[in-house]
């Protein structure tokens, strides 16, 4: 899961998922979320978030009780 904090969270074969970001150039560190944070939208960003969430074959799973935010 990508989420609205530039993170990605995975469930199941974590090396897997880890081999495969990693191909892609991601890398994987530490992080933390600043307290209080906000969250901004910048519609200049629009097509780039398009290209990137097409650019990979997306499965949709139902939200685990523990995901949804309100």
């Amino acid at each position: 899961m990508w989420d609205r904090h530039n993170v990605i969270s995975a469930y199941g074969p974590i090396d897997r998922f880890a081999d495969v970001l990693k191909a892609k150039g991601l890398t994987e560190g530490d992080f933390s979320l600043p307290t209080p944070h906000t969250h901004h939208y910048h519609a200049r960003f629009d097509d780039d978030e398009r290209r990137i969430a097409h650019y990979f074959n997306w499965a949709r799973t139902p939200l685990q009780p523990g995901d949804i935010q309100y």
